[in-house]
C-alpha cells in the first residue's frame, strides 16, 4: 500500500510541475535575459544639441527605452572580433521622429563621456535602420563605469562586409549628439 501511495504522490507532483511550466510558457513567462525590468538609472539623460529647429534638449534613458527598438546580432571587429546581440533605438528613428533637426544640418556627431567625437553624414547614417544607439547587450543593460561597464549607450554601426573593421565606429558611453 505504501508503494502505491508514493507512486500516486509522484504522479500528482509531476502533473503539478508540468502544468505549472506549461501555464508559464503559455503566458509567456520566462527567465530570459532580455526582460523588461527597469533600467538601473532611468533618469540619466542624453544631450541633444546643435543645428536644431528647437532649443537644445535632453532625452532620458527611460524615454529611449520606451521608443521602438531594433535588435539583432552584430559583429564587432577591432583588436578583437566578437558577435553580440545589441538592442537599441535606430538612429534613423531618432532623427526622423524625435529630433527636429534644422534642414541645413549635414553632420551628426556622437560624443563620449571622455569628449571623444565621431562624426557622420546625417543622410548616410540614417540610411540604415541597423545603425543604433544600443542600451542592451545580450539581454543585459549596458552599465556605467562605476558599475563595471562602458556607459549606458553605445553607438553600433554594423560592418559592411566580412572583412570590414567597425570596432572604431562603435563608440562607447555616448553622452551627447550634436548636429551641424
Amino acid at each position: 500500500m505504501e508503494k502505491i501511495t508514493k507512486i500516486i504522490l509522484i504522479v500528482i507532483f509531476s502533473s503539478v510541475i508540468i502544468s505549472g511550466v506549461s501555464i508559464g510558457i503559455w503566458l509567456g513567462i520566462n527567465n530570459s535575459q532580455d526582460n523588461n525590468l527597469p533600467h538601473p538609472d532611468e533618469d540619466w539623460e542624453l544631450q541633444i544639441s546643435g543645428a536644431l529647429a528647437v532649443d537644445d534638449f535632453n532625452i532620458s534613458l527611460s524615454e529611449i527605452i520606451e521608443m521602438p527598438f531594433y535588435k539583432q546580432d552584430y559583429t564587432i571587429r577591432g583588436s578583437d572580433t566578437y558577435v553580440a546581440e545589441y538592442k537599441g533605438v535606430s538612429i534613423q528613428y531618432l532623427v526622423q521622429n524625435k529630433i527636429d533637426v534644422n534642414s541645413t544640418a549635414t553632420t551628426i556627431t556622437f560624443v563620449s563621456n571622455d569628449s571623444y567625437e565621431l562624426s557622420f553624414n546625417i543622410d548616410e547614417i540614417i540610411s540604415d535602420e541597423a545603425n543604433i544607439l544600443a542600451y542592451k547587450k545580450n539581454g543585459e543593460y549596458l552599465l556605467n563605469q562605476s558599475e563595471g561597464g562602458n556607459g549606458y549607450l553605445r553607438l553600433i554601426i554594423p560592418p559592411e562586409n566580412d572583412q570590414d573593421y567597425n570596432g572604431h565606429l562603435c563608440l562607447k558611453w555616448i553622452v551627447q549628439i550634436i548636429f551641424s
